[in-house]
């Protein structure tokens, strides 16, 4: 392995706060104003400390990035495409879990959106904020699921093809945490193989933030005019 002390410290607090989040604020028996507050302070730390920790990464990338020509976005958008087809095939694959989940949220959508009308304008914000989290969280997970459990491990390429592997399964679990369905959980497996395989290929890690952020950000923006919708309809 070629963790430093840092890497450690970082994994460690990464996937302490990670627990926290999904597990430990339960806990507390909090308002789900104030549960939600406690999740969002967590993200915004736990990208803090991962952004801080490798900032010199991303700056040295940024400046190979920028001297790189056009065709880099071409790439980034073909990456974005190939990685959304990807997702879709492999949810159609598996449609008899996603009939069930859409059940689900169908029922649980019809409770929400009274909810949703009904928030305070505190808790109404926060909801609108934690919309952009997927966008912050492209930078987080790409530096910690690319960068620190694969690509450093760039001089013994066996290890870092088993770590393109597990950090790809980790990565789906991530999602299976958020999502609680195992029909999320797969597609994002091979979602991370593609974006590790993207990082090997391309050598920077701002390839993989900018298609990450594309895909998340056009599901914030659909969830965003969702959120909206619910809010003012009627």
């Amino acid at each position: 392995m070629n963790f430093s002390k840092k890497d450690c410290l970082v994994i460690f607090l990464y996937i302490a706060l990670i627990a926290v989040q999904f597990y430990g604020l339960d806990l507390l028996h909090l308002s789900e104003t104030g549960l939600q507050t406690m999740r969002l302070v967590i993200i915004l730390l736990n990208a803090f400390i991962v952004l801080y920790a490798y900032k010199g990464v991303l700056s040295a990338d940024w400046k190979d990035f920028r001297q790189r020509k056009w065709t880099k976005w071409l790439i980034i958008a073909g990456s974005f495409i190939v990685v959304t087809c990807l997702i879709s095939l492999i949810r159609n694959m598996i449609g008899h879990h996603e009939i069930e989940a859409a059940a689900l949220e169908a029922t649980a959508s019809s409770g929400e959106t009274n909810a949703i009308k009904s928030l305070s304008s505190y808790a109404f914000t926060l909801s609108l904020i934690a919309l952009f989290i997927p966008l912050l969280s492209s930078v987080t997970e790409e530096i910690m699921f690319r960068y620190v459990f694969m690509f450093k491990h760039s001089k013994f390429k066996v290890l870092q093809y088993t770590m393109l592997l597990l950090s790809s399964v980790a990565f789906g679990l991530i999602h299976y945490l958020a999502r609680g369905s195992v029909a999320a959980t797969i597609p994002y497996i091979f979602a991370g193989l593609l974006f590790g395989s993207l990082y090997l290929w391309k050598k920077n890690i701002w390839y993989n933030i900018f298609t990450h952020m594309l895909f998340n950000g056009i599901n914030m923006v659909m969830a965003l005019f969702g959120t909206l919708f619910q809010r003012f309809a009627g």
